[in-house]
């Protein structure tokens, strides 16, 4: 068991190291705004006025824990650009330990090479940091540890209350007996969360205005984003028609909510392409769930999506 854990992290630690070498923000430095964003808040001490003398609630749910920990970070490297890097590179890991955990395959990191991993990692870091502790508190079994690791992410970024509570539900679901009917007609169980995506979206300001968050006011024109949520959208298809499961997984459920909550979001106007950024290492472990003949076009399918997505995103 050691010997696998330790086998783990150290694949994870040779792919993080050779996904950051490639060198991201000098290929395409105009997608990377955000930093520059966290590199006017940090070095003015912005943020952390923000935060302070705040409620242990509010502090919470203004992510002063995020806040705290990176101007902690930011004053022992001296260098933010250091800081910065450091937190990709737990992001990257954190996601690739996991998606080698679930899958017992290094091959399925292929799917973080995307430019919507990318930014998630390289430049929407606080998110990226979330993605990572929660995606890896599903590999945990000790329930204090995988609490922990769950409420961590969920001081890293309000979004991850939603993902969490996501977890805990399908966690009862999936337990639960009374729901055999449900969980074994993957059509409805689709339908059903497709439902609640839209439901979300639809009370996504009352939501976020509740607690004070500033993204309840924010809007965005998407209007190419139309053509990118089509093509996430084919795979959830594809994964229902090839996989070898007779239930979904946490992970296609997860990657259907959130692709069906950016869809969604694209026809209300308002941002909603960050949730599919986050479901990219559940995307990868619903791609050792198919059948493996088929697997090779699952592959196909997502590499040919991938260069396209590239060439776009390098424009």
């Amino acid at each position: 068991m050691i010997l696998k854990r330790f086998s783990t992290v150290a694949t994870a630690g040779l792919f993080t190291t050779f996904f950051l070498l490639v060198g991201w923000k000098t290929i395409a430095p105009f997608n990377f705004t955000d930093l520059e964003r966290y590199r006017v808040g940090f070095e003015s001490k912005l943020y952390l006025f923000r935060v302070i003398n705040l409620d242990p609630i509010r502090f919470v749910l203004s992510e002063g824990v995020w806040v705290y920990l990176f101007d902690d970070l930011y004053n022992r490297t001296g260098n933010i650009d250091v800081s910065f890097n450091i937190i990709s590179f737990i992001c990257v890991m954190l996601c690739s330990a996991y998606i080698i955990s679930k899958t017992k395959s290094a091959i399925y990191t292929i799917f973080l090479i995307n430019p919507a991993f990318v930014n998630l990692g390289l430049e929407q870091i606080r998110s990226g940091l979330g993605a990572g502790l929660f995606f890896i508190s599903l590999t945990v079994k000790n329930r204090i540890l995988k609490s922990l690791l769950l409420f961590l992410s969920m001081c890293m970024h309000t979004v991850f209350f939603l993902v969490g509570s996501i977890y805990i539900i399908y966690l009862l679901f999936d337990r639960t007996k009374k729901f055999d009917i449900i969980k074994y007609n993957k059509l409805l169980t689709l339908s059903i969360i497709s439902a609640i995506s839209i439901l979300i979206v639809i009370f996504r300001e009352v939501i976020l205005s509740s607690i004070g968050d500033r993204r309840a006011y924010s809007y965005f024109e998407q209007t190419s984003g139309i053509y990118l949520s089509v093509a996430w959208l084919t795979f959830i298809v594809t994964h229902y028609i090839y996989s070898k499961r007779d239930t979904l997984s946490f992970e296609a459920c997860f990657f259907t909510f959130c692709v069906i909550t950016m869809a969604s979001s694209l026809f209300f106007g308002i941002y909603g392409a960050r949730f599919v950024a986050l479901a990219i290492p559940a995307l990868a472990v619903m791609a050792s769930e198919i059948a493996p003949n088929r697997q090779p076009l699952f592959f196909a399918q997502y590499i040919g999506f991938s260069g396209i997505y590239f060439f776009l995103w390098l424009q």
